[in-house]
C-alpha cells in the first residue's frame, strides 16, 4: 500500500492487556515506523490524559508529535470523529507516507 495508517484511541482508563506489554507494542510501532519501504504512519488520541507522553511512550518522539487530547464526553467524541476525518483526508491527499504534524493540517514530512 502507498499509505498504511494506524489510528490509537484510548479513554485513559488502564486496561491491562494480558497479549502485550508496552515493551512490545513499542517495538512493534518502532518497526511499523521505521520501515524503509512502507513505514506506517501512527496517531495516538487520549482522552483526559497526558497523550504526549503516552504517545511517546509507545511510539517516541513521530507518535507524540501526532497525538491529541479530547474530552471523554459526546461533543467531545464528535469532535474527534470531526478531526479524525479531515485531517486523514488532508493526509491521504498529501501522498506522504508520514508526517510530523497529522493534525496540524499542513505538509511538512519527513518521508514521501
Amino acid at each position: 500500500p502507498d499509505q498504511v495508517l494506524c489510528v490509537i484511541i484510548t479513554d485513559g482508563y488502564e486496561n491491562r492487556s494480558t497479549e502485550w506489554t508496552q515493551a512490545q507494542l513499542s517495538k512493534l510501532v518502532k518497526e511499523k515506523q521505521g520501515h524503509p519501504t512502507e513505514p506506517w504512519q501512527f496517531v495516538f488520541t487520549g482522552a483526559n490524559i497526558d497523550q504526549w507522553a503516552e504517545a511517546n511512550k509507545i511510539g517516541g518522539a513521530v507518535m507524540a508529535a501526532n497525538s491529541m487530547n479530547y474530552n471523554f464526553s459526546p461533543a467531545g467524541i464528535q469532535d474527534l470523529k470531526t478531526s479524525l476525518s479531515s485531517n486523514t483526508s488532508v493526509y491521504r491527499s498529501s501522498k506522504s507516507k508520514l508526517t510530523v504534524d497529522f493534525f496540524n493540517k499542513t505538509e511538512s514530512t519527513t518521508t514521501k
